[in-house]
């Protein structure tokens, strides 16, 4: 057995709820991205003067918004933001499949998750009312697969082949890198209420609180907008329909209802 695991054969584990993630903090950002954008555009098409950025005004927040919703300006790409976040393992996988974004992910190979349940690094089911039984059965399963976990470490098992019994709500740190485009049409894919919701509606919540506070208070417009309304069509259409047909247990979205049903008819 390894010195650094001895100490874990046979350890009562704590008891600890997971605690708030998934996360997200802005480390970097290009400062005045739309200003940037609208002064760039007009200086290339018209050559007017180029003055020193500065915060947009209305106008030219509006004018840039527009272009990112038309999606043909090559500027759009230009303004980055570096991001740290804190992922359930399972969010983490979908958030890596946008692929023009860069990633730098922490490794459990690595840095060995022995106390994951102890500490609460967990992503914790959050399901209204606050229900204790689903708790207890939560925080239990998380310390069974820790001791799970420690107890395979212990007998030689390489950490890449033993972290396959870890949970898929442990936590995960992942530095992430995009531009402004990337960032809009990401926002805009992913803020559906049907689709992973559960997951994706509280990490975008936690990335517009970063935009709206660190660099413009108006990007909070851009998590208002929904895929159906930028693209006119529901991703999860075929879904919906079961939904109407009582054939899924779910409840249908309010917007499909409103704006999809009908045609149908």
């Amino acid at each position: 057995m390894p010195k650094n695991l001895k100490h874990w054969k046979n350890r009562c584990p704590k008891r600890k709820e997971g605690r708030k993630s998934p996360s997200a903090r802005l480390l970097d950002w290009t400062e005045n991205p739309f200003n940037k954008i609208y002064q760039l555009y007009f200086y290339t098409k018209h050559g007017t003067k180029m003055k020193r950025f500065h915060e947009a005004t209305t106008k030219e927040f509006d004018f840039v918004l527009k272009l990112l919703k038309e999606d043909w300006c090559g500027l759009l790409e230009l303004p980055t933001f570096v991001w740290s976040f804190v992922l359930p393992r399972s969010l983490h996988a979908q958030v890596r499949t946008h692929r023009h974004w860069s990633f730098f992910s922490e490794s459990h190979q690595l840095s060995l998750p022995t106390e994951f349940a102890n500490q609460g690094d967990y992503f914790s089911i959050r399901k209204p009312p606050l229900d204790c039984k689903i708790t207890n059965l939560e925080i239990d399963a998380m310390h069974n697969a820790q001791m799970s976990y420690i107890n395979l470490l212990a007998e030689g098992v390489l950490p890449s082949l033993a972290r396959g019994v870890l949970p898929m709500h442990i936590n995960l740190g992942l530095i992430a890198g995009c531009n402004l485009r990337t960032m809009f049409q990401t926002i805009v894919l992913r803020n559906c209420d049907i689709l992973q919701g559960s997951y994706w509606q509280l990490l975008l919540e936690e990335m517009k609180n970063e935009l709206v506070t660190k660099v413009d208070y108006r990007l909070g417009l851009l998590f208002d907008l929904k895929p159906c309304s930028a693209n006119n069509k529901c991703l999860s259409s075929i879904e919906q329909e079961l939904r109407i047909q009582e054939k899924d247990p779910h409840e249908p979205c309010s917007i499909y209802l409103k704006r999809f049903a009908h045609e149908k008819d």
